[in-house]
């Protein structure tokens, strides 16, 4: 009997959280309010993880627009870049550009 009822009680959260949570990338875009859209100011190379010494995946070109959803917290020592001083990454298509790269679109 403690088995149908651990099991009935496993089902019931599965279908509750299958209900509530997104089933797809998306969707979860669309769900989180913390995405934003931003236009590149002018090009940037795109690297794989967020300091200047990991490798070039590519460059963004001036006026790109991408979708940042997730923002990579510098820690470090404070960096110069696009003519501006900043400690945080962008992660935008294909890698991470530094934030103070990219202006938000209102």
């Amino acid at each position: 009997m403690p088995t149908r009822t651990t099991l009935a009680v496993v089902a019931g959260v599965t279908l509750a959280a299958a209900a509530i949570l997104p089933t797809t990338t998306a969707q979860a875009a669309q769900a989180g309010s913390s995405c934003t859209s931003v236009t590149v100011r002018q090009r940037v190379a795109v690297h794989y993880d967020p300091n200047f010494t990991s490798r070039v995946v590519r460059s963004a070109p001036k006026g790109e627009h991408d979708t940042v959803c997730l923002v990579a917290i510098g820690r470090g020592e404070q960096y110069t870049a696009c003519g501006r001083r900043g400690w945080d990454w962008d992660l935008v298509r294909g890698g991470y550009i530094p934030d103070v790269c990219a202006t938000p679109i209102p």
